[in-house]
């Protein structure tokens, strides 16, 4: 099962891979927590690096949410530097009332990556 998980995370199926740490839980199967953290935190610094502030980021943040929501504890070094590189656009859009659906999308994914967003006196 640790596998099949591996996998998923790796194609970044996290639906499915939400799906199957639940089908481990229900049947007492351990996880191998430490490795699929590993594998979690090289996707996600690979989502991010993908970010350009551009209309594909919409989807890669989705998926960036949907994978952030998983019970692992990736490094998120690697993600939290792309997304900081895109801190000055969010704030550009959000003061200007640009692309709402992008700027509530990425402020959603930099607080679960645990990074300070600007507040609007900062503006």
């Amino acid at each position: 099962m640790n596998l099949e998980l591996k996998r998923e995370l790796e194609e970044g199926n996290f639906g499915r891979a939400a799906r199957r740490m639940e089908e481990m839980k229900e049947f007492s199967l351990e996880a191998d927590l430490p490795l699929l953290s590993l594998v979690l935190s090289r996707k996600l610094g690979e989502l991010a690096g993908r970010l350009s502030g551009g209309p594909g980021d919409l989807e890669v943040l989705g998926e960036m949410e949907r994978a952030l929501s998983l019970p692992l504890r990736p490094n998120l070094w690697r993600a939290q530097v792309s997304c900081f590189r895109l801190l000055g656009e969010y704030a550009r859009r959000r003061a200007g009332g640009e692309d709402p659906a992008w700027v509530e999308l990425f402020g959603r994914v930099a607080e679960k990556l645990g990074l300070r967003l600007p507040s609007p006196k900062d503006l």
